[in-house]
């Protein structure tokens, strides 16, 4: 009970954040990493992903999330994004995001897809359809286990926000290719609700760690710190001079609080319906004589 209230709180809180607070904004993407593109291995047993994110750059600035993530019948995942930026001010965007599974051998994964459709309303450049900053990305995931843990590997290369998603505004960004890299770690500390995970990942511009908690079976609290390599200008604006800076720089790190809701589908599509559930190696046949299967009047 007590688990529960504290869920409506988590909501709540978010929800007014949002309500009152880069594009990429930290675990607003299909995927389980923070900002880069990843393979999410258990998508196919979910209807929905919804997810809620705050990035705290200062005392008075941050960035604003709620993401939906899903998959179609087609095998594609399909995500989008509602997002309220620092920069510039009193902007919001609609982001549009796919992606598909391309090829599965073994433990490889390879997936291609298109994040960041925008629509901007605000103070850009340019508001309505942005196509200048659209990220195109093939990433390869491979995954190990060792005992209790696995390790999942993230890398591949993108285009636009995905490498060069800067806190402050540039309205003449252009088109960049880079390549990006990301590890997950999942341990066995609350693993019957799936398992605390490490994160660490580099998107391009910096070094991004998070942590995800898991406080039910489909809920989970997103905690992490972008750009963790410049951490030391973190809310320049509250500091005092010298080191007092209003304005926010390219690589301004931030410390973000965020919180996933799963729902699960009630039936998996993506299962044989015609193939049985039953597995013959657990059945009494498994450890009986096949010679007393069948039954011949003519040997009595």
């Amino acid at each position: 009970m007590v688990r529960t209230k504290f869920l409506f709180v988590l909501i709540f809180y978010f929800t007014i954040g949002f309500v009152y607070a880069n594009s990429r904004i930290s675990f607003s993407r299909p995927g389980e990493m923070i900002r880069i593109p990843s393979v999410n291995h258990s998508v196919t047993s979910k209807l929905l992903n919804i997810n809620f994110s705050y990035e705290m750059l200062s005392s008075s600035q941050g960035n604003s999330n709620i993401s939906v993530n899903t998959m179609g019948k087609s095998g594609y995942q399909y995500g989008i994004s509602f997002a309220k930026p620092e920069s510039p001010t009193n902007s919001i965007e609609l982001g549009i995001h796919l992606q598909k599974n391309m090829l599965v051998y073994g433990n490889i994964n390879i997936d291609i897809g298109i994040h960041d459709i925008l629509l901007g309303q605000g103070n850009y450049s340019i508001n309505g359809l942005n196509t200048k900053d659209l990220s195109l990305f093939a990433v390869v995931s491979t995954n190990k286990n060792i005992e209790n843990y696995s390790i999942t590997t993230h890398f591949g290369l993108g285009t636009g926000k995905i490498i060069q998603d800067s806190q402050k505004y540039n309205s003449d960004s252009g088109q960049k290719i880079g390549a990006f890299i990301g590890f997950e770690f999942k341990t066995p500390l609350l693993k019957k609700d799936g398992g605390i995970s490490l994160l660490t990942e580099f998107d391009g511009m910096g070094l991004n760690l998070g942590l995800r908690i898991p406080i039910l079976k489909y809920y989970l609290i997103n905690l992490g710190i972008t750009r963790f390599d410049n951490f030391g200008n973190f809310a320049t604006i509250d500091k005092k001079p010298p080191d007092f800076d209003e304005e926010l720089s390219e690589n301004s790190p931030a410390i973000t609080l965020g919180f996933t809701m799963n729902i699960p589908k009630l039936f998996d599509t993506y299962s044989d319906n015609k193939k049985s559930n039953y597995f013959m190696g657990a059945g009494i046949y498994s450890k009986t004589d096949s010679s007393i299967l069948f039954y011949n009047p003519l040997c009595t």
